[in-house]
C-alpha cells in the first residue's frame, strides 16, 4: 500500500514514485559532477560509506536527459543489500496520501512509456506511476567499481 510519493519532473514531464522505494533525497550536485551525464563511465558515487549505482531513468523512460542543474535530486533507495539511485530534473512535491482521495488504475494515459503503466488519481489529479521493482528486475545491481565522488 502506497503511503507518500514523491512527484517529480524529467524534461518537464511529472512523473510519481513511491517513497517506499527511494526514501532518500540527495543534491545531485553535492554529489555528480556539474557536467555529469549518463553518457560518462561514471554510474556510481558514494554515500558515506555507502555505493550507490545510479539506474539511468531517462533511458529506461526514453527520455532526452538534462545537464546537472541546482533543483535536480538523486533519489535513493535499497534492494538486497544493494543501494541504487535515479536522478530527477526536480522533486516537485512530496504527497502524504493518507486521507486523500486516491486512486490507481491502468490506463492508456501510460501506454508505450516503459515501467508507467499505472496512473495515480490524487485529488482529481493524474500522475504517471514508476514502478520501481518492475525497473529493478531488468537491471543488474551490484558493487560497481566506479565511484565519482568520495
Amino acid at each position: 500500500m502506497i503511503k507518500n510519493i514523491i512527484t517529480f519532473k524529467l524534461s518537464e514531464q511529472i512523473f510519481a514514485v513511491d517513497m517506499q522505494s527511494v526514501p532518500l533525497i540527495l543534491k545531485a550536485k553535492d554529489f555528480l559532477p556539474k557536467n555529469f551525464f549518463f553518457e560518462n563511465d561514471f554510474n556510481a558515487f558514494k554515500y558515506g560509506t555507502t555505493e550507490v549505482q545510479l539506474l539511468n531513468l531517462y533511458e529506461l523512460l526514453d527520455i532526452v536527459p538534462k545537464e546537472i542543474e541546482a533543483e535536480s535530486r538523486i533519489l535513493v533507495g535499497e534492494e538486497n543489500g544493494y543501494s541504487y539511485g535515479i536522478v530527477v530534473d526536480q522533486v516537485v512535491e512530496i504527497i502524504n496520501l493518507n486521507g486523500s482521495s486516491k486512486h490507481i488504475y491502468s490506463s492508456a494515459f501510460g501506454k508505450g512509456i516503459p515501467f508507467c503503466n499505472n496512473v495515480l488519481e490524487i485529488e482529481g489529479t493524474e500522475y504517471l506511476l514508476i514502478d520501481i521493482q518492475e525497473i529493478l528486475k531488468t537491471v543488474n545491481l551490484k558493487n560497481n567499481k566506479t565511484i565519482i565522488h568520495e
